[in-house]
């Protein structure tokens, strides 16, 4: 049996969940997966880099995007959004499908959908939602087969608000690798992780300033993601560890004592299962908004604007360490109740 597994790397958490679940099928007898980007060709056969353009949106067309969103979260404007996916990718969508002929499609994007490409013959079709609270409705596609959420809120939510049958609606967690298992937060490592694709690179160095002015013994690891400028700028800086676009991401957040970073929801869930507390220091595009109120409602850590108070913020972590990093049961990461689940759908 085949199972194709379909995501796009507009951001980083797309992928690492798509790949999270791709390992655990994989373990399974009898069963082939495929991992594709499905947003790098369009239908006129031109390439591009989702990640880039994401990356270009976010920082300098964010007004525009973020008007996007309010005006396709409702029953008319999403419709024509799929449309609009469906006139660019549809046929790409459709080409990939064709080759691949998969018994069933999973998706971590919502970019691809039953409503999004046209299927020959009838493929179970598995939606994951990876974004938190209340997310546009992009991701409820109500052909569908099944919509996998995070936890029972989400669902009964959706249930309510798109008119979607409950029993489409599994409240199964969110899909995290296996690194993410067993944290170990028996001992601090007196590290400080910066996540800093999102940011602003002179911000950041204002902060990693502040940080070390007041915290001397702290070390100090950046990501800097696509943001040349900020890993070139930090490459100068002897007491700054730093890295561009890294596959290991897990391995720093099990590293650190606490993380810095945007409100986007796959590091958020991946700072949760390691106990690793978040210093979340904004949103970037309005599906991340509600985000800040999980990391809040959850004990998850802070919100600090910008991180106008950062050190204050820093100080206020490690007095309280064990509020913010004791188990909490908020969403299963168990992948491979999920991946159970997925290859029962085709047997």
């Amino acid at each position: 049996m085949k199972i194709l597994v379909c995501y796009s790397e507009t951001g980083g958490g797309h992928l690492r969940a798509a790949q999270a679940l791709a390992e655990e099928l994989s373990l399974r007898k009898n069963i082939e997966v495929v991992l594709i980007d499905v947003g790098k060709e369009t239908n006129w056969g031109q390439k591009i880099n989702p990640s880039l353009t994401y990356y270009f949106i976010s920082h300098y067309l964010l007004p525009l995007y973020n008007l996007i969103y309010r005006l396709t979260d409702n029953q008319f404007g999403v419709r024509i959004l799929r449309f609009t996916i469906k006139l660019f990718w549809g046929k790409a969508f459709k080409k990939i499908l064709n080759r691949e002929k998969p018994d069933l499609i999973l998706t971590t994007h919502p970019i691809i959908s039953p409503s999004t490409v046209n299927l020959d013959n009838k493929i179970p079709f598995v939606v994951v939602v990876l974004d938190l609270g209340k997310p546009h409705r992009i991701w409820f596609d109500k052909w569908a087969d099944y919509i996998i959420v995070p936890d029972k809120e989400m669902a009964s939510w959706a249930s309510k608000k798109f008119k979607i049958e409950p029993s489409k609606l599994k409240p199964l967690g969110y899909p995290l690798r296996a690194a993410f298992k067993n944290p170990d937060t028996s001992t601090s490592s007196n590290t400080i992780l910066i996540l800093g694709a999102g940011i602003e690179s002179l911000l950041v160095i204002s902060w990693i300033k502040k940080i070390k002015k007041k915290f001397p013994d702290k070390k100090i690891v950046v990501v800097c993601g696509h943001n040349i400028l900020l890993e070139k700028i930090l490459s100068k800086l002897k007491y700054v560890k730093s890295f561009g676009f890294i596959d290991n991401l897990d391995n720093l957040l099990n590293e650190a004592d606490l993380v810095i970073t945007k409100a986007g929801p796959g590091i958020i869930m991946e700072a949760a299962a390691l106990k690793k507390t978040i210093i979340v220091t904004r949103w970037v595009v309005l599906q991340e908004k509600g985000n800040v109120n999980f990391v809040l409602e959850n004990r998850l850590g802070l919100y600090d604007p910008k991180g106008k108070n950062l050190v204050s913020s820093i100080e206020k972590i490690y007095k309280n360490y064990q509020k913010y990093t004791s188990p909490k049961n908020i969403i299963s990461f168990d992948t491979e109740v999920m991946a159970d689940y997925i290859i029962n759908l085709i047997k």
